[in-house]
């Protein structure tokens, strides 16, 4: 169908761009997804590995709290088929929860085979901020920004880390790099009193009414989008001035952008990538685009890809994301040339994809 079209397209070229744009947001949103795994034994191996972090719980109430969180993330986790590593259940044993912390994501950085889903660092807690010292509150030692973000530095496989405590901005500052998606619940250091954002960000992620472009699927983007709104709500609720506001960083300039103003970027377009890329907001560049795109729990209905399929589906994207960026600059001939010739590789993909689908059990 895809390939039809195009070949129909080539004779409107506005009309191509159009239908072209719609095809890729059909494919590309609808059935992006870093987490699918084929029907073969190589997709029975962890697609990732995913850290959830339980910190230390200050109180009864909040320890509740904090391990409801935590037990829905592995859930999650397990559900999209991560090897789940576990810090700061149960009893402590003779090893310090920083350390055990340390040790996981030291296993980040293995080469592992080729995955499709990025690994997810999941700090629930409290956080605390001195002397412009962010720190995530563990049992034991805490652990700082600067600290965690040493121990990261060598990892190049796609990275969410997700800190969900209070007095957690800074952590963006630290952490924001290529490949990676950070999302704190406050916007700064001097937001520390207790965050209520980690309490609705798994409800959210697995919970498909967070779908805002109606894709049946619920991206991380998305899943932020609605925690946050719940966030607000809540305060306004209880009549409360709000002491947290949720930010994500994606495109590695340390920024951040606040979820209030990407809630608005999405509801104004049918999907976050018809966007032009990286629009300018005060100097500062809107993100939001890998977060759009990264989703862990994947549709029942969409295609199922490879591993190195989705490398390749993501590699091709990235390719229309930069032209889109370039469209002015570009004749719009050149334009549409390179536009379809991205959209004819992601419709090779997909074509692939269908015929292995549709193969006996046991083909080769």
């Amino acid at each position: 169908m895809i390939f039809k079209s195009l070949s129909i397209l080539r004779c409107d070229a506005k009309r191509m761009l159009h239908v072209a744009l719609l095809c890729h947001l059909s494919v590309c949103m609808c059935n992006h997804v870093f987490a699918m795994e084929a029907n073969t034994d190589e997709s029975k191996k962890p697609q990732g590995r995913m850290i959830v972090v339980l910190g230390a719980a200050g109180t009864p109430e909040y320890g509740e709290q904090f391990e409801t969180a935590a037990k829905q993330w592995s859930t999650l986790g397990n559900r999209a088929g991560l090897a789940v590593t576990e810090i700061g259940f149960g009893s402590s044993d003779e090893k310090s929860d920083v350390d055990l912390l340390h040790a996981a994501i030291l296993l980040l950085e293995e080469p592992d085979a080729v995955v499709a889903q990025p690994h997810w660092l999941v700090l629930i807690g409290h956080g605390t901020f001195q002397a412009n010292l962010a720190k995530f509150n563990l049992r034991g030692r805490d652990v700082a920004a600067d600290q965690l973000a040493v121990w990261t530095k060598k990892i190049s496989h796609p990275l969410v880390i997700l800190n969900v405590a209070s007095a957690s901005g800074p952590f963006v500052n630290a952490l924001s790099g290529k490949n990676r998606i950070i999302v704190t619940a406050t916007r700064s250091g001097e937001e520390q009193d207790f965050a209520r954002f980690g309490n609705f960000l798994p409800s959210a992620l697995g919970d498909i009414d967070s779908d805002l472009d109606h894709d049946d699927e619920v991206s991380l983007l998305e899943a932020v989008i609605k925690a946050a709104s719940q966030t607000g709500d809540f305060y306004r609720s209880e009549d409360r001035i709000q002491t947290e506001h949720a930010i994500v960083d994606d495109n590695g300039d340390s920024l951040g952008t606040p979820a209030e103003m990407l809630n608005l970027v999405l509801r104004g377009t049918p999907a976050l990538a018809a966007k032009p890329a990286k629009p300018k907001v005060e100097s500062a560049q809107l993100d939001g685009n890998m977060a759009a795109k990264t989703i862990l729990i994947p549709s029942a209905n969409a295609a199922v890809l490879l591993p190195e399929e989705l490398i390749e589906r993501a590699r091709i994207e990235s390719e229309l994301t930069l032209l889109r960026a370039k469209k002015t600059s570009l004749s719009e001939a050149d334009y549409f040339a390179k536009l379809e010739k991205s959209m004819l590789e992601l419709a090779i993909i997909y074509e692939t994809a269908e015929k292995r689908e549709k193969l006996p059990a046991n083909s080769p």
